[in-house]
């Protein structure tokens, strides 16, 4: 749901491109649980257009970013696990129309994320300086997701 795994997606948009300038929900599907499906996009001036859709119940794990570009294409898949590069380039058959093409797929040191973390704030109690990603962080993805699923 929104609040359960969008909340990481909008942390993430967040961490990239900044504060956002629009926030618009597009559709909701409720779930059981309360934790709606929101399907929304956030503006960010300047930069992107990020669209979260969410996929109801598909059976399997689903919590890829696809992040698309004028030069070509990354995914984020597998929940964070790979990240996939592609590059657009000319087509083999119409030049002028262009594809993309895979360049390279790598394994992401997803499995470290937890001890990462506690390292991070090990350092930062040691030398008092601030984390990466803070309370105040969380809570801005958390009024974001709120927004976008119409709650105030």
């Amino acid at each position: 749901g929104l609040f359960g795994v969008g909340s990481h997606f909008v942390d993430f948009a967040r961490w990239f491109w900044g504060e956002p300038t629009e926030v618009r929900r597009l559709s909701r599907i409720e779930r059981p649980g309360g934790d709606p499906g929101v399907d929304f996009l956030l503006r960010f001036r300047p930069g992107p257009v990020v669209y979260f859709l969410h996929v109801p119940d598909p059976g399997y794990v689903f919590l890829d970013v696809d992040i698309l570009t004028d030069r070509g294409r990354i995914v984020i898949g597998q929940r964070g696990q790979e990240i996939e590069r592609s590059r657009a380039v000319p087509g083999p058959h119409f030049p002028h129309f262009r594809i993309l093409r895979r360049v390279s797929t790598q394994d992401t040191a997803w499995r470290d994320c937890l001890p990462s973390a506690v390292l991070e704030l090990v350092r930062c109690l040691d030398n008092g300086s601030q984390p990466s990603c803070t309370v105040e962080d969380g809570l801005r993805a958390v009024e974001i997701c709120h927004k976008a699923a119409g709650r105030r």
